[in-house]
């Protein structure tokens, strides 16, 4: 795979979770420079970093490098139920009238809670 193919999945990754590169690059403990570099194709992120952000995205290895037909969006909904009814839909009704910084917050917390029902 390419620098910048890869670049552009860590680059669509991040946005689709509306992430910033400062927010990544704190999470791995890594300087923002270093990150940007990394999305721009201008160097390559070592193995150890890569299964890091894969844990971090909770997407698979295989996904991040070798998929052709790689989507964000597929990469993390994979496991996921379909809708559930009319709960779901007003949620995602309501988070769409959020601010984007609101609607940060909300993925945080959804995120948080996924966590701790998974050490359960």
């Amino acid at each position: 795979m390419k620098n910048i193919e890869l670049g552009q999945r860590l680059k669509d990754l991040r946005e689709y979770h509306h992430y910033t590169q400062e927010y990544i690059s704190s999470k791995l403990n890594i300087e923002r420079p270093s990150y940007s570099n990394y999305e721009c194709g201008k160097r390559t992120p070592p193995l150890d970093l890569i299964i890091r952000l894969c844990n971090f995205y909770q997407v698979s290895l295989d996904d991040l490098l070798c998929n052709p037909k790689f989507s964000p969006c597929a990469a993390t909904m994979e496991g996921i139920p379909p809708s559930s009814g009319e709960d779901e839909e007003a949620l995602l009704h309501y988070y769409r009238l959020l601010p984007d910084d609101s609607k940060r917050e909300i993925l945080q917390y959804l995120q948080f809670k996924f966590q701790q029902a998974k050490k359960q």
